[in-house]
């Protein structure tokens, strides 16, 4: 009834698995690195798959489809299992596990049905043939620090008011991102939640119900040249627009009391005038650091602390 650890890890001339009917579970590592296997049926009869299960099974392809009666799936059980393009689930699933399907390359059609509570971190990072809209349930509540994280080929992403705040690292290196608009409800960024999104242009909305945006949020997204940012903020935390290069102009509202370190640093396309206004408190180090085409800086108040290297190789700052 059990296939247990590492029971055939390294089988590397086995092509074809047909599992007995009465197996219920199946141990860690059994059939990890099994790289010629291309055919996979996982019987009925299956509750649970361990850790590294199938891992590196990089022949397995076609459809790769979870019994009903599959309610645990461990961590990294279907890692770099690259060449099966489709992945349909059983009843029994209501959260996806961390990294169980990560670096799954070819996976190309993901439907996650409307019982799924839950996407563990990291479950598709590295899905890079995931394509279009990432069509995502109401019943989904959470979505795990970097779940979808260098899914190249995802163009934009719908999800319900059941989701409130964006984890860290969860759409960091979607390129292709260029359908984007964050919802209204969404009260919280994690750090680098959408960094290196290349594909994101124009003028960057946060909704004013965005209370904290985290470190790094919008780290290196070259394709964002304006910002409107959400009434309910009271900092720019560190790193947050570094490296947006094509940021051409920004307006610091009056109700941001703080500018955190390296927030707006290697930003070379702000151009002309930088006004700091009254309510900043503090701008904190390396802050406007190499924005090349800063020509003037108007400091709006006495009282704001102005800390190390804050405008470090601005090198055609004239006046300060």
């Amino acid at each position: 009834t059990t296939v247990h650890n590492d029971a055939f890890s390294y089988c590397s001339g086995i092509t074809s698995l047909k599992l007995g009917s009465n197996i219920t579970q199946i141990y860690p590592y059994s059939f990890s690195h099994c790289s010629s296997i291309q055919s996979l049926t996982i019987p009925e009869t299956v509750k649970s798959i361990g850790s590294y299960a199938f891992a590196y099974c990089t022949g397995i392809s076609g459809i790769l489809k979870i019994p009903n009666a599959v309610t645990n799936i461990a961590i990294h059980a279907f890692s770099y299992c690259k060449s099966f393009e489709t992945l349909e689930f059983g009843t029994g699933m209501e959260e996806i596990p961390a990294y169980s399907f990560d670096y799954c390359t070819s996976l190309s059609k993901l439907q996650i049905p409307d019982y799924v509570k839950s996407i563990g971190q990291y479950a598709f990072v590295g899905c890079s043939g995931l394509k279009g809209i990432l069509n995502l349930p109401e019943t989904i509540l959470i979505i795990g620090n970097g779940a979808f994280s260098n899914c190249t080929a995802i163009t934009g992403f719908k999800i319900s008011q059941s989701i409130k705040k964006i984890y860290s690292y969860v759409f960091s290196g979607c390129i292709s991102i260029t359908n984007f608009e964050i919802p209204e409800w969404i009260t919280m960024i994690g750090s680098y939640g959408f960094s290196y999104c290349s594909g994101i242009k124009g003028v960057l909305v946060i909704p004013d119900n965005v209370q904290h945006i985290e470190t790094g949020a919008f780290y290196q997204c070259i394709g964002i040249t304006a910002l409107n940012l959400s009434k309910k903020m009271t900092e720019i935390a560190p790193y947050t627009f570094s490296y947006c290069t094509s940021l051409s102009s920004i307006n610091i509202p009056d109700w941001i009391s703080f500018i955190g370190i390296n927030a707006f640093a290697h930003c070379s396309g702000i151009f002309g005038i930088l006004t700091i206004p009254e309510t900043i408190q503090v701008v904190d180090s390396y802050a406007f650091s190499h924005c090349t085409e800063i020509r003037e800086i108007r400091i709006e108040s006495k009282s704001t602390a102005i800390r190390n290297n804050v405008f470090e190789y601005c090198t055609h700052l004239e006046i300060l």
